[in-house]
């Protein structure tokens, strides 16, 4: 039997984009998703929950939402090389390459486990120096190391699941690791109540229920790369670096992988400039964040969506579809985004009151999310078209537009602003200022290069 007759004898849950109608498959992609990453931020929006409602004070939600930062800037590298190694099994996926697939498989494996050991020995080991350099105030900073060092017990878990849920994703399987999530989400929920409430263990009992409830469905997602038929099946006498599949990964992955580790160090910036504002104004920025979320995350999705459809069709050789597919994307997104800014901004008041019955703190998010929340849908042509950029195998540019004007120019902004008017005011005017500088370049670039022309023509330099 030929490869690409084998190819195509895919699983259920997977879906080939490169046939088909276009609409359908991208909402069909996009809402399990959405519904992943919405079960993902149940992790840390339950843990602040936790942490608001059942412990004293605002200390220990100050604490949770300090070390977030920290934790998600050395585990984003290994997340954007799975960018790279998504961008990889798509169009080896796209083009029915049988070997060319397997060896993506079981590179990206390999660069899961050694970077995921590699993240957490640093992480647990430096967790407390970055914590100072990020000026956490004193009062929490006992409950901010313990917290991290904990959750960083549970980085190999994390990035193993990320990349091997970037496997699936690439292949058009978006319904597994939504199950997945669920699992997990559920059991966080049980271990925060069992570990905080019952056990009366505090942060550390957070701590400890995220590290189960991350683990789990990193072990789930290697018994079906195990169990899984196909090429794609997880051999593990196979999995090392295999070259040429490597090489394709880092092409993508690197500068994926600079791109979310220097927006993340860029943010962590930003998180030093709000410790300066006290305890209070940390805790308001930690809920913030969990109800920015509700707006950010189907924005994501239809990046991520993006990302894998014009990564399969570049495989295929198919530029129409891709075009097509990148504005039905955008389109979608920015309804969606129109939606859940609108509902946000009529319930925010509430929204915060979830997280914290404290009023000085609901007041002080409040200011930051007005000027934000209005403008939120700027975010949609950053991710749809560095997505679709990404997708074709140019990781570069959307490196090269983010970082410098979400992080150079963001930076810019930040430090004047604050330097002459120390408000919370002046911290959330620097995000929607950078939102539309950066959109705007990538969608000049986007349609300046004419991206979707290329598909065929093997990824772009």
């Amino acid at each position: 039997m030929s490869e690409a007759k084998t190819l195509k004898r895919k699983r259920a849950s997977e879906q080939d984009l490169t046939e088909g109608p276009i609409l359908k498959q991208l909402l069909q992609f996009a809402l399990p998703l959405f519904l992943v990453q919405l079960v993902q931020l149940m992790y840390n929006t339950v843990d602040v929950f936790i942490a608001g409602r059942f412990l004293d004070g605002p200390q220990p939600m100050a604490a949770v939402g300090a070390s977030s930062m920290v934790v998600t800037l050395l585990i984003m590298f290994f997340n954007g090389m799975s960018v790279g190694s998504g961008v990889t099994v798509a169009h080896a996926y796209g083009s029915k390459d049988e070997t060319r697939l397997s060896n993506a498989v079981h590179t990206a494996v390999a660069i899961a486990l050694c970077g995921g050991l590699f993240v957490m020995v640093v992480g647990y080991l430096l967790s407390p120096t970055i914590l100072r350099w990020m000026n956490t105030p004193e009062d929490i900073f006992d409950l901010a190391s313990s917290y991290i060092q904990i959750y960083f017990l549970g980085a190999l878990s994390i990035v193993f699941y990320n990349m091997g849920v970037g496997v699936l994703r690439a292949m058009g399987d978006t319904r597994n690791p939504l199950y997945y999530q669920i699992i997990g989400g559920l059991l966080n929920v049980l271990m925060d109540v069992t570990f905080v409430v019952w056990l009366g263990l505090g942060v550390k009992g957070i701590a400890y229920a995220t590290l189960i409830s991350q683990t789990v469905p990193a072990l789930i997602v290697l018994a079906h790369l195990l169990r899984t038929e196909g090429p794609h099946r997880l051999t593990v006498s196979k999995i090392r670096f295999h070259k040429e599949a490597f090489l394709e990964i880092l092409k993508v992955g690197i500068p994926s992988a600079v791109q979310s580790i220097v927006i993340t160090l860029s943010n962590v910036i930003v998180q030093s400039q709000i410790n300066t504002f006290g305890t209070d104004t940390i805790a308001a920025f930690a809920v913030y964040f969990k109800v920015e979320s509700i707006m950010y995350l189907p924005i994501l999705a239809y990046g991520q969506t993006a990302t894998t459809f014009v990564g399969q069709n570049y495989g295929a050789g198919k530029p129409e579809r891709v075009y097509r597919g990148v504005h039905l994307s955008l389109a979608i997104g920015l309804t969606t985004s129109v939606v859940t800014s609108g509902i946000c901004l009529l319930f925010a008041r509430q929204l915060f009151g979830i997280f914290t019955p404290d009023q000085t703190v609901i007041d002080i998010g409040m200011q930051f999310f007005y000027i934000n929340a209005a403008l939120y849908f700027l975010y949609n042509f950053i991710e749809v078209y560095s997505g679709a950029i990404r997708g074709s195998g140019n990781a570069v540019v959307p490196m090269t537009v983010v970082v410098l004007n979400m992080c150079v120019v963001r930076l810019a902004v930040l430090f004047f602003m604050v330097s002459h008017f120390h408000t919370v005011l002046t911290v959330g005017i620097c995000y929607p200022i950078t939102w539309f500088g950066t959109g705007l370049c990538l969608t000049l670039y986007y349609y300046i290069a004419k991206v979707w022309r290329k598909a065929g023509k093997g990824p772009q330099s």
